[in-house]
């Protein structure tokens, strides 16, 4: 089982704090998960997050190796049990890969169903350090922000 360490607003609860724990080890994950993000505009009160540091394809695999071909829908409930265990249904989940190469991936609980099912089939390994991907719902793919392009999928998926 891999280590995730998690945080969030540090204006959550105890309660959120073990809410956030019980969501992550429902879903076979081990994570820290501790209250350590501060946000400095006025608009923090829109904002909710989770920031998840740990290996991007070993989250991803968590949620592929229980569910099948159910992955995505195992994810897309995760990412809304989160929010709403934080009694914030628009938390977004910040996925920041620690193997070395800095990439990040912001889920968030609004994409379509095909977004879900597409982050399976990434190749993040063909990223530059530092990249961050995001989905465009107007062009229905996941894209490298920095470079502009989409990020291209796995051989063989």
């Amino acid at each position: 089982m891999r280590l995730f360490e998690v945080a969030i607003e540090r204006s959550a609860s105890a309660d959120e704090l073990a809410d956030v724990r019980a969501a992550f080890a429902d879903a076979g994950l081990n994570a820290s998960v501790r209250a350590s993000i501060e946000f400095k505009s006025a608009e923090s009160d829109a904002i909710a997050s989770l920031l998840v540091i740990g290996p991007i394809t070993a989250f991803l695999s968590a949620f592929a190796g229980a569910a099948g071909k159910d992955a995505y829908h195992a994810l897309k409930t995760f990412v809304a049990r989160a929010g709403r265990r934080r009694h914030r249904p628009n938390t977004s989940l910040w996925l920041q890969d620690s193997t070395g190469t800095h990439i990040d991936v912001v889920v968030g609980p609004d994409l379509p169903d095909n977004a879900y099912r597409a982050i399976f089939e990434l190749d993040f390994t063909s990223l530059p350090s530092g990249a961050s991907v995001h989905y465009d719902e107007q062009i229905g793919k996941w894209m490298n922000v920095f470079e502009a392009k989409p990020v291209p999928r796995r051989p063989g998926s």
